[in-house]
């Protein structure tokens, strides 16, 4: 599970607005040392949520026919993480993990919106691989 979860490529992550509504945020992250990050925006609607109730949850999958999906689904509690030299890492590692370099014009990009780094600690994970 640990292999899947470092190598995957979308999380889904499901937050709770004030009034109860439910949103979900397909988004690039990493997972390292079992917790999930990700970097976004301070004026998306995952972190104001997140802000006022820190209680989400997420689900990574892969494969496309029933033979080969594999998923963990869970729940957890984030945090918005500090800007500091660790968080910066962590936000230059999401980008090179998916864009190969933070000289991509997307990464340039998205370093001048990405200023909010949430941190994601699960507290329950549920996983299936149907490919075995």
């Amino acid at each position: 599970m640990e292999d899947f979860l470092r190598n995957g490529r979308i999380i889904r992550i499901a937050s709770v607005s004030e009034d109860g509504k439910p949103h979900i945020a397909p988004i690039w992250y990493v997972y390292r040392n079992g917790k999930f990050y990700v970097s976004t925006s301070s004026k998306s609607r995952k972190v104001k949520n997140i802000k006022k109730n820190n209680a989400v949850a997420f689900s990574l999958d892969a494969g496309g026919g029933f033979s080969d999906i594999k998923a963990v689904v869970g729940s957890g509690l984030a945090k918005i993480a500090t800007n500091d030299p660790e968080g910066r890492e962590i936000d230059d590692s999401i980008k090179i993990k998916y864009l190969g370099s933070l000289d991509h014009p997307v990464a340039k990009e998205l370093a001048k919106k990405d200023d909010t780094l949430i941190e994601i600690t699960p507290t329950k994970k549920i996983s299936w691989d149907y490919s075995k």
